[in-house]
């Protein structure tokens, strides 16, 4: 996904309650951390020239098509080892995970989230 310009481009979207769910905590935490993962954020787009590196400059410092809080939000939901691992859990054991999330600080959610993708 990350060399496809859709990634960074396209607004989220949910498709169920267990998706707005994971979206709602997930846009919280982004928002918390986003700027204190700058030197991550170039570090990936210097891992990824051809794709995330290319895009940033074309979408947000040239273009200004996406804002850079639009971009990493895109690329973080989208490209991130989180969703697909959560994809990848039982639905009992992902739904359990949302509702636990709920009001929980970013290291109480990082434990949670170690802890189900040992499961």
């Amino acid at each position: 996904r990350r060399s496809m310009r859709e990634t960074y481009v396209e607004p989220l979207s949910c498709k169920s309650q267990e998706e707005m769910n994971y979206y709602k905590t997930f846009m919280s935490n982004f928002y918390r951390t986003i700027y204190k993962r700058k030197k991550e954020c170039d570090s990936i787009c210097e891992q990824y020239p051809n794709s995330v590196g290319k895009y940033y400059q074309e979408l947000v410092d040239e273009k200004k098509v996406v804002t850079y809080e639009d971009f990493w939000q895109r690329y973080f939901y989208r490209c991130g080892d989180l969703p697909q691992q959560i994809q990848k859990q039982p639905k009992s054991s992902r739904h359990s995970m949302m509702m636990n999330m709920k009001n929980k600080s970013k290291n109480d959610i990082l434990q949670s989230v170690r802890r189900l993708l040992l499961l």
